[in-house]
């Protein structure tokens, strides 16, 4: 009997011991939640399950307990996948919770079981594959907007949202020596509708391409240099604003003081832009091509004894190709230079409410704080856009017609033939003591029928052709620029000698405010071989005008 009771008295024992380090194993595996947003747990039981939720790559999320799940349900509402988990709570979190598929992630507490809710990306879906004592969460988007290395987070999520999001934190960039490889379609051709879609939050199929607008300087105008009164004769290529007027007052190369107005704008844009989205504006040649098309009309009144005639112009300006277009997506330049990368790096997204069910009034605030802070980020980005992009190279083409009345007349205008001209500039990329601070301009034009005053007498105007070949050197940042040129010119009048002469110029341009600049040029005829060495002075205020989209979560 004694024999009998010692046995069970030590089988209890072992089976004791057993418990013991089975209950500190799983103690050790499962630590307690510390996540001080989570909902308030119910009253640990033997019966509840402990949950541990991670999002290893982005693309699924795991839920590890202690126990199989097999008894988990799930389903979808609207735009959001629900898991419920009977018997369970949520005992650790990963603090980010975003990935590729999905916007955000939050879980409820229901009494004894846990709710785990997924609001989907546009077009994402999700399934549960059951795992050893869990379940894994697939996520699957139509298809992969990029595929970056396996060290590299995923996307920010969209701020498209119809409720305030949880998680506030930064998206990190991919490394800058190991930039995003675009997924390709048929041919090779980047995808850029998923590129775009995940580049930066509120990133989607419509967002319009003024997003990334920067106000770089406005161009010369195509009017304007046909009638042969810009304050640079060798006219720069420029981005064209919507919508923009320059107010000049000099003498012209023929020593007559001048007076004009000119109005120039970009109709593709100004009339279609709310419907050029940057995933088309990136896509499409074309898109950019019309785009970047400007039109131009100026007039100018002569205001001395020699020049009393009315000039008016209208002006044609294509841009063929442009390095610093900011509306490009270029992740290779880095948020420094690029402001969609940069968008991507600093746009937030709304903080959580102070409340589980806000008011109204708590939104309202919620979206007026996160607007003023992301339209903050976006001026920034955009300034840094602007000086890394003011000088690149580009090239444009443009014609212009224009029509004369010599006694100032309005009735009176005549035909006054047209100009065909071409300009290059050139960034100096890739050279670091110049590229940041210079530009070379090189410029063609040939301008036919123009009729001009005649030097040898007075009141008389007299009809020539003219070639025109010259270079100009920018030097400064975007605020300020000293200009100087020099330039060819040969002078064909009708029934006429021809005339060379040499032009140099100097000037300077400077960023008076956003989008209002002033531009200041003077020089004169060198080495004629008539006799003749007129100057010219030449000054312009320029205001250019671009819609500069706003970042407004609005949950």
């Amino acid at each position: 009997m004694k024999k009998q009771i010692r046995l069970l008295a030590t089988m209890g024992l072992v089976l004791a011991s057993l418990g013991l380090t089975s209950a500190i194993a799983r103690e050790q595996q499962f630590p307690q939640s510390t996540v001080s947003d989570s909902p308030s747990m119910p009253q640990q039981s033997p019966r509840l399950r402990q949950l541990r939720v991670n999002v290893p790559e982005g693309s699924s999320v795991t839920i590890i307990a202690e126990s199989p799940l097999n008894d988990a349900v799930s389903y979808k509402s609207g735009d959001k996948f629900v898991l419920v988990i009977p018997q369970a709570f949520v005992a650790s979190l990963q603090s980010d919770v975003r990935g590729r598929g999905f916007i955000s992630m939050q879980y409820d507490q229901r009494g004894e079981d846990v709710a785990i809710s997924f609001r989907l990306r546009q077009g994402a879906t999700a399934r549960v594959d059951q795992k050893a004592n869990g379940l894994e969460v697939v996520f699957v988007l139509p298809d992969v907007a990029m595929v970056r290395p396996a060290t590299n987070r995923a996307s920010s999520p969209p701020l498209s949202t119809s409720s305030p999001i949880k998680n506030t934190s930064k998206e990190s960039l991919p490394d800058a020596t190991q930039p995003p490889v675009p997924a390709t379609q048929g041919g090779g051709v980047p995808n850029l509708s998923n590129l775009l879609n995940s580049l930066f939050p509120g990133a989607s199929n419509n967002v319009t391409a003024n997003t990334s607008d920067i106000d770089l300087s406005v161009p010369e105008s195509p009017a304007f240099t046909v009638l042969g009164v810009t304050p640079n004769t060798i006219v720069r290529p420029g981005t064209p604003r919507e919508f923009a007027t320059s107010l000049l007052n000099g003498l012209d190369q023929n020593g007559n003081f001048q007076s004009g107005l000119a109005i120039d704008t970009a109709p593709f844009l100004l009339f279609n832009g709310q419907n050029v989205t940057l995933k088309d504006y990136n896509a499409y040649y074309m898109t950019r091509l019309l785009s970047r098309t400007q039109f131009s009309f100026a007039t100018t009144k002569g205001a001395s004894q020699d020049d009393t005639a009315t000039r008016l112009a209208l002006g044609l300006n294509l841009t063929l190709w442009d390095r610093g277009d900011a509306r490009m997506y270029h992740p290779e330049r880095g948020p420094e230079g690029d402001v969609l990368t940069c968008f991507k790096a600093n746009i937030v997204l709304p903080p959580p409410p102070s409340s589980a069910t806000p008011t109204q009034a708590e939104i309202d605030q919620i979206n007026a704080s996160t607007e003023a802070l992301n339209n903050k980020e976006a001026d920034l980005c955009r300034d840094k856009a602007r000086k890394a992009n003011w000088n690149k190279s580009s090239w444009v083409i443009a014609y212009a017609p224009s029509w004369i009345s010599k006694n100032g007349q309005n009735s009176s205008f005549r035909w006054n033939g047209g100009a065909f001209w071409t300009s290059f500039a050139y960034g100096f990329e890739g050279v670091p003591s110049l590229e940041k601070i210079g530009q070379l301009i090189l410029h063609a034009r040939y301008r036919t029928r123009e009729q001009v005053p005649d030097p040898a007498n007075q009141g008389k105007f007299l009809t020539q052709d003219s070639a025109f070949f010259g270079g100009r050197l920018r030097a400064g940042n975007p605020q300020f620029a000293f200009n100087v040129e020099g330039s060819f010119i040969r002078n064909k009048p009708l029934g006429g000698k021809a005339t060379n002469s040499n032009r140099l110029a100097f000037g300077v341009e400077a960023r008076v405010s956003d989008n209002l600049y002033f531009v200041i040029s003077g020089g004169g005829n060198l080495g004629t071989n008539n006799g003749e060495k007129k100057g010219f002075v030449l000054s312009s205020f320029k205001y250019g005008f671009n819609k500069k989209s706003q970042f407004n979560p609005k949950p």
